[in-house]
């Protein structure tokens, strides 16, 4: 999951500490052929994707599925665009994959549904455009840019309430803002 959420770092870690703790282990469910010293971290890592999808938990798609789209956004943040569309893609038929392996399920086996694709989509991008916990702000202009959405500004929502400016000076007869200007 670390990998799929573009964490790569970390996840590259735990990959060697796996590695040193059990060198003669199989690290793969069902792969004779898959210790440490026959795999590489990236042949890992995806092979752990592949298991992640192929199991029906609610909980372990939907964390594929946004750690995907996530890693989509790095890419086109990076200018990538096959990759960020190969990301894309990828997360659309986890996706899709999950909602058919999981639709003939009926009375106590009812799985749970997986939100909406476009509200995964939209939560994996809203974490990376956060401006006090997403993406660089060059990165978050990028984005904002190639997906043709509005720049970022600092101002408040309009309902944030009240401000330190002075309230409008407002005529008595007429109840509505007066001109300053002479």
């Amino acid at each position: 999951m670390l990998y799929e959420d573009n964490r790569v770092a970390e996840a590259a870690e735990w990959y060697r500490y796996l590695a040193r703790k059990y060198p003669d282990n199989n690290l793969l469910n069902g792969n004779p052929n898959s210790r440490a010293s026959q795999l590489t971290f990236e042949q890992y890592a995806i092979a752990r994707v592949q298991e992640d999808i192929g199991d029906t938990s609610q909980e372990r798609t939907t964390a594929a599925v946004e750690g995907l789209l996530t890693q989509a956004y790095y890419e086109l943040a990076k200018g990538q665009d096959d990759r960020y569309a190969a990301f894309k893609r990828m997360a659309g038929k986890i996706y899709e994959n999950y909602q058919i392996q999981t639709a003939g399920f009926q009375g106590a086996n009812t799985r749970i549904i997986l939100p909406a694709f476009a509200d995964l989509n939209r939560t994996a991008l809203n974490r990376l455009l956060d401006m006090q916990h997403g993406l660089p702000f060059a990165a978050r202009a990028v984005l904002r840019t190639q997906l043709g959405m509005p720049p970022e500004t600092n101002a408040l929502p309009a309902a944030a309430g009240p401000t330190n400016a002075p309230a409008p000076a407002v005529s008595p007869a007429t109840n509505a803002p007066t001109s300053t200007s002479k």
